[in-house]
């Protein structure tokens, strides 16, 4: 089997890897596997913008959470969830410029196109972790936190049964599922990037 990093950046070669140095001091520990690369900034993209690549995206792996975890104990999750909303602040700055189809992109957009995190689970699903905009600081925290519980008990098996077949039966795009998380609900749920609505937290 090869090797599975516990966390990779992918940034495009136009975002320095001086943007990450402070989250890269966050985490570092003894047993992190820890990758980053860049990437050629890419050219026009058509497609639903939620499911195109971001500026820089942060995979964590499920090994992370059901391996490493195991040996470091709770204070590395505090270290990666603050590290994460740190750099998560630091991305809520930058824009993009969309050319827009008439009726094609939507006006609204509630979601960074420049920064997301992802996590890649052993049974082959990959989770995009679409990431507020134009939203308190506090109110991204408890996103980003939301999403990080998220995926450790998806990678534990910490979630129930019936709890857990939302997401392994959820239809992803291009093998991909988009998460976001509902304020109003306090939780993460599935996001349809077509009707740009939270899918029902059923079965």
């Amino acid at each position: 089997m090869d090797r599975i990093p516990h966390i990779v950046i992918v940034h495009q070669d136009h975002v320095p890897d001086a943007v990450f140095q402070d989250f890269r001091d966050a985490v570092a520990a003894d047993g992190l596997d820890f990758e980053m690369e860049a990437v050629p900034r890419p050219g026009p993209f058509a497609g639903l913008e939620w499911v195109l690549p971001t500026a820089a995206m942060l995979f964590v792996a499920q090994g992370y959470f059901n391996g490493f975890l195991g040996e470091m104990g709770k204070d590395h999750y505090q270290a990666l969830k603050a590290g994460l909303q740190a750099l998560a602040k630091r991305f809520a700055a930058m824009k993009v410029t969309l050319i827009r189809t008439p009726g094609k992109v939507a006006q609204n957009q509630p979601y960074s196109l420049v920064f997301s995190i992802l996590f890649a689970a052993d049974d082959g699903r990959l989770f995009k972790f679409l990431m507020p905009i134009e939203v308190e600081d506090a109110d991204r925290d408890r996103a980003i936190e939301a999403f990080l519980a998220f995926a450790c008990s998806y990678a534990t098996d910490a979630f129930p049964p019936t709890e857990k077949a939302v997401f392994t039966t959820a239809r992803g795009v291009g093998g991909m599922v988009l998460l976001a998380f509902n304020s109003d609900a306090g939780r993460i749920q599935v996001m349809n990037p077509i009707t740009r609505a939270f899918e029902p937290p059923t079965v």
